[in-house]
């Protein structure tokens, strides 16, 4: 079951295809939801979790969502990490095979002593989907994430 999710949010639907959520809900039926389909000029409904599946987040989508692979080296316990700088802090994410998803970590650029810049500080885990990343960067930043589509 998905969970989550807003207008806005990508998802693959029914047939695989890349869709993005336009409509949650009606009157009559609460879990239904509507989508563009990105690649196809078209729509697609569906009620509740039938057809649609999350989109699994990978170290592809987050190139596609504009994320830079730090040049950090890996460990037993996470992958590369992945970054974007918003304002004042980098916002950055590392698999890790252990728990079977995403951390994510921010650290300051600008902070009053040297050795507390790009210090990777974890704040949280259990991301797992784009829907979840999107819905977390506009959290924090009141803005849509941009995503190149034809790159996922």
């Amino acid at each position: 079951m998905i969970k989550e999710l807003r207008i806005g949010n990508y998802l693959k639907a029914p047939l695989g295809e890349l869709a993005r959520v336009k409509q949650l809900g009606s009157l009559d039926y609460p879990d239904f939801i509507k989508c563009d389909l990105l690649n196809e000029k078209g729509e697609v409904n569906g009620f509740g979790q039938n057809g649609f599946e999350p989109i699994q987040l990978t170290p592809k989508v987050l190139l596609a969502a504009g994320f830079t692979m730090e040049d950090k080296r890996q460990s037993k316990q996470h992958t590369n990490y992945f970054s974007m700088w918003v304002i004042d802090y980098k916002y950055s994410f590392a698999y890790a095979d252990f728990r079977g998803d995403w951390g994510f970590y921010h650290s300051y650029t600008d902070a009053g002593k040297d050795e507390n810049n790009n210090r990777f500080d974890f704040i949280s885990c259990g991301i797992k989907y784009l829907h979840q990343l999107q819905n977390l960067i506009h959290s924090l930043t009141g803005t849509e994430l941009e995503i190149d589509i034809t790159k996922i």
